[in-house]
């Protein structure tokens, strides 16, 4: 439906260590958003990036403080977020429960 693919990396704690598991999505909706705000010690940027992930993706594994990156990205398993090139960090993934094909998440990302 939709034309983009979408690298995953979902945080966890296991035994008190960081992990990361990697899922790829095929059919999501990425629209970057450009912009910037004035403030008194200059310009700063608030660039961000929208995703819309369709239920028919399939069962996603997603919250706040996972990386994600437009395409298929090769690293299997990062050791850390610093591994992680080009990512953008989730502060919101909210999924929206419409019913039948309207169902889908949305998730907003730096």
């Amino acid at each position: 439906m939709f034309p983009h693919t979408l690298t995953i990396y979902h945080k966890k704690k296991e035994d008190g260590a960081e992990k990361w598991s990697r899922f790829v999505v095929f059919g999501v909706l990425w629209n970057e958003i450009k912009g910037s705000i004035m403030r008194k010690t200059g310009i700063a940027s608030t660039n961000s990036v929208q995703v819309v992930i369709p239920k028919a993706c399939g069962d996603i594994v997603l919250s706040d403080g996972d990386f994600i990156i437009k395409g298929v990205c090769p690293i299997m398993e990062p050791k850390s977020s610093k591994d992680i090139v080009n990512g953008h960090l989730v502060t919101s993934a909210d999924y929206k429960d419409y019913g039948a094909d309207m169902s889908h998440w949305e998730v907003l990302a730096k």
